[in-house]
């Protein structure tokens, strides 16, 4: 009989580098991949097939996953012959490839993928990742089950078999090849799973890089080909930090809320061309009051006091003279919301939902900054009432405008951003009851989980699960007043 081949275990591959002690695990066996049907063609992509599949006698759809064993490259020599080649890579990833696999992206900006990448040149970490990564978009957006397709399995398990190999010399790769391709793997998994899946890992593994190579901004620097995947690690961190157990968090992740602060500042372009409709004033508050949330928890475990109410009034300052009309006004006119193919024209319409796209984020990041310091756990009632409604208001315009549109103009599609702004309304709504209406909860939870579908949105739907959780264990402890942390047992990672 052959030898069966061994099995792969990821919190294995990623043992050198999830500092954070990570229990998350995750076990792919290729060969009990049921057979499948080819997924809808949601973009115009065929993935290079490996010499080494072979075709069944059940037709050319059916992929069987029996490989035979063969020693992966390492990065060494195909980076020496081939780093233009590389270099056009990761271009071809920063233009075409971001844009289409991470959910937080501008949704006038999904184009159709073009097959232009050298497959055959490429080093095969490389290949196997971005074949992995562009199937999982496809699959993702369908109703299929992503373990079931014996494709994606294959590729997604050679590549990280093939990054355990590089891990070594991740530091070294003045391409930044291993860091891209764990940060693409972490867009693939966005598409799979629950925010608190088998991705936080691949995360964890990006900062351990990051750190190691000097931190974010020398990334920045020294890595311009990677400053897309660089921005995007950093939304991520943030919005993870609004999601989390403080007590999760070391105490060096966050000061990095600091550095990223400075970078989304200094590339407010680029995130907003490619990365997340958030205001990027609204991140830098975001950044900085998770900074003055682990201040507090800190004070309350070592006996120092800050000065936390200045820090909060400095920010609240900020987040009262953001103009979002100003704002929406301002993205219109410097093309970032633009069409490769269609142009977009600062109608009144466009002006108007974006103006309430931007209120929405506002009104999320309020409601978050008045509840996340144990010094303002129990605020004026009225003004977390205010924002709430603020943000039900917004929600409601931009999903009216959304109804009835065969083909959506660019204001009718901006529903499917706000994920993060549903997620923290419907926490506070439920967990602090500010909807004197029956069955309010209910109502929220039902709009999330209904959106969520729509948007076959995995991270949503667990968010409706982990509301409905942290609710219910809060009115088994009595129902008395709640912290932030206490609607979080873990770090739950999600992206705005």
């Amino acid at each position: 009989m052959p030898k069966r081949p061994e099995e792969h275990h990821e919190d294995e591959t990623w043992g050198r580098l999830d500092r954070n002690g990570s229990s998350a695990r995750s076990t792919i066996d290729n060969r009990t991949c049921p057979g499948y049907k080819a997924p809808l063609k949601l973009i115009q992509y065929q993935p290079p097939v490996d010499p080494r599949h072979k075709a069944s006698k059940r037709g050319k759809e059916h992929i069987t996953t029996k490989v035979e064993a063969k020693a992966p490259r390492t990065l060494h020599a195909p980076m020496k012959n081939n780093l233009s080649i590389i270099l056009d890579t990761f271009e071809y990833y920063n233009s075409q490839v971001i844009p289409v696999i991470t959910p937080a992206c501008m949704p006038w900006k999904r184009e159709l993928v073009p097959d232009t990448i050298p497959w055959q040149v490429l080093p095969s970490v490389l290949r196997h990742a971005l074949t992995a990564t562009l199937r999982s978009f496809q699959v993702g957006s369908n109703a299929f089950d992503p373990l079931s397709q014996p494709e994606l399995c294959y590729h997604r398990e050679q590549a990280l078999k093939e990054l355990r190999l590089s891990l070594e010399n991740a530091v070294k790769d003045r391409a930044g090849v291993a860091f891209g391709m764990i940060i693409m793997m972490v867009g693939g998994d966005m598409m799979l799973t629950p925010g608190v899946g088998r991705w936080t890992l691949h995360l964890e593994a990006a900062r351990n890089i990051i750190r190691a190579r000097g931190g974010f901004v020398r990334c920045i620097n020294s890595l311009p080909v990677n400053t897309t995947v660089l921005l995007t690690f950093a939304v991520v961190d943030i919005t993870t930090l609004t999601t989390s157990r403080m007590s999760s968090i070391s105490h060096q992740a966050v000061q990095e809320q600091q550095e990223f602060h400075k970078a989304l500042r200094e590339n407010e372009g680029q995130v907003m061309a490619n990365i997340t409709p958030c205001p990027v004033e609204i991140l830098q508050i975001l950044a900085q009051a998770n900074m003055l949330r682990a201040g507090s928890h800190a004070c309350g475990h070592s006996g120092h006091k800050i000065d936390e109410a200045d820090v909060f009034g400095q920010l609240a300052v900020s987040l009262g003279s953001f103009d979002a009309s100003f704002w929406a006004a301002r993205l219109l006119r410097s093309g970032h919301s633009q069409s490769q193919r269609q142009e977009v024209t600062a109608s009144e319409a466009a002006m108007c939902a974006m103006t309430s796209l931007a209120e929405c984020y506002r009104a999320a990041a309020a409601l978050y900054l008045l509840l996340l310091c144990s010094a303002f756990a129990i605020p004026d009632g009225d003004r977390l009432i205010q924002w709430s409604q603020t943000i039900s208001a917004n929600i409601e315009s931009l999903l009216r405008d959304a109804r009835d549109n065969r083909n959506p103009p660019l204001e009718a599609q901006l529903w499917k951003t706000i994920k993060w702004p549903l997620v923290i309304s419907a926490y506070i709504k439920v967990n602090w009851k500010l909807d004197s209406v029956t069955n309010a909860s209910y109502g929220e939870l039902l709009r999330l989980q209904t959106i969520a579908m729509k948007l076959r949105s995995r991270q949503m739907l667990q968010a409706v699960e982990e509301i409905r959780r942290s609710s219910k264990r809060h009115e088994l402890d009595g129902g008395g007043s709640q912290t932030w942390d206490d609607g979080f047992d873990y770090k739950w990672t999600f992206v705005p």
